[in-house]
């Protein structure tokens, strides 16, 4: 079968290479650039498209996860790719007015779309930060007994005591 390969130039300038019976990625620039840009995008209907897309299933996965990670009152949770905070949310609930709770995203569109759901959260306190996942430098206490736990793109976590 013969291959057919088209090249076109993204709204951020970053070419866009789409194929069709090839072996060559389908993006080749700047891949962190494209992603923020792609987000920032979305991001005043993230929410709504998330909600379309998982046929509303969002909601009990984050629940499931908080439950599997075991979070407790008093607990201190970060939300790495936090988006809009939904997930943060969630942590914050489950760690009651004691515990604390960060969320973090590279999108800052995504975050400022989350903000006002965030500051509005009942339970722990919710900072929300501009921050890259991969430029992260995080220490697991020695005394903690609990694993550090991470989940899919729509529920994330870390949950120290």
């Amino acid at each position: 079968m013969a291959s057919t390969t088209t090249q076109t130039q993204s709204d951020s300038g970053s070419p866009r290479t789409s194929n069709v019976g090839g072996a060559r990625p389908l993006f080749d620039g700047d891949k962190e650039r494209y992603v923020r840009d792609m987000f920032a995008a979305i991001a005043p209907k993230y929410d709504r498209l998330n909600s379309i897309l998982s046929f509303s299933q969002h909601r009990r996965w984050r629940r499931l996860a908080v439950r599997l990670a075991g979070v407790r009152d008093g607990d201190r949770c970060v939300d790495i790719c936090s988006g809009t905070g939904d997930f943060a949310v969630d942590l914050a609930r489950a760690a009651g007015r004691t515990g604390r709770v960060v969320g973090s995203d590279f999108c800052e569109p995504m975050v400022r779309q989350g903000l006002a759901k965030t500051g509005a959260a009942r339970g722990a306190p919710i900072e929300m930060m501009i921050g890259n996942a991969e430029a992260l430098r995080m220490r697991m206490p020695a005394s903690t007994s609990r694993p550090w736990g991470s989940a899919s793109e729509t529920s994330r976590t870390s949950s120290a005591r």
